[in-house]
C-alpha cells in the first residue's frame, strides 16, 4: 500500500493522485539501462473490475511538520489550593446585591475564568436561588395567613358570623 509524499495519506492502488490533498502520485523511476529494448505491444490479460474503494475509517494523518490545529482550552489549573483570603474574597464579593448577582453569573457562564471560581460562583448562584425560592414561599404562607387572620379579626369586631 503506498503513501502520499505530500500528506502521507492512503493511495488508492489505481489512482493517480492523492484523494486528500491532491497531489500527484509519485512514482518510483525504474533504474535506468544504458540500452533501453524496443517495446514489444503485448497483449492486455483481461482481469476483473476493481471493487469499489473502502473509505479509510481514520482521518488522514496532518502533513508532517505542519503545525498541529489550535482548539480553545481552559485556563491550566495549578495544584495549589487557594488560600482562604481568595475564598472569603470571593463570598464577599458575591454578598453584595446586585453587583454579586453580576459577578455569580459571569463567573458561573462566561470564558476565561479558572475552573474553581466557575464551581464556586455556581454553588453560590444555586444556593441563592434556593434562597430566593424559599423567601417567596415564605411571604406567601404569611400573606395567606395574615390575610384569613385579618379576616377572622374584621369580623369578630363587625360581628359578622
Amino acid at each position: 500500500m503506498d503513501f502520499c509524499k505530500n500528506c502521507g495519506a492512503r493511495l488508492m492502488p489505481d489512482a493517480d493522485r492523492c484523494a486528500v490533498c491532491g497531489a500527484p502520485r509519485a512514482y518510483d523511476a525504474p533504474p535506468c539501462s544504458p540500452d533501453p529494448e524496443p517495446a514489444v505491444p503485448q497483449p492486455e490479460p483481461s482481469l476483473p473490475p476493481c471493487p469499489p474503494p473502502v473509505p479509510d475509517p481514520l482521518p488522514p494523518a496532518p502533513p508532517k511538520g505542519a503545525p498541529a490545529p489550535h482548539y480553545c482550552r481552559e485556563p491550566e489549573e495549578t495544584d495549589a489550593t487557594p488560600s482562604i483570603e481568595w475564598y472569603f474574597g470571593m463570598l464577599l464579593l458575591f454578598v453584595i446585591p446586585v453587583i454579586g448577582l453580576v459577578a455569580m453569573l459571569c463567573f458561573s457562564f462566561l470564558p476565561g475564568c479558572s475552573q474553581r471560581q466557575r464551581n464556586l460562583a455556581r454553588a453560590c448562584l444555586l444556593l441563592t436561588l434556593m434562597i430566593a425560592a424559599l423567601i417567596s414561599i415564605a411571604v406567601l404562607l404569611v400573606t395567606i395567613a395574615l390575610g384569613s387572620w385579618q379576616r377572622a379579626m374584621l369580623y369578630a369586631y363587625y360581628g359578622i358570623s
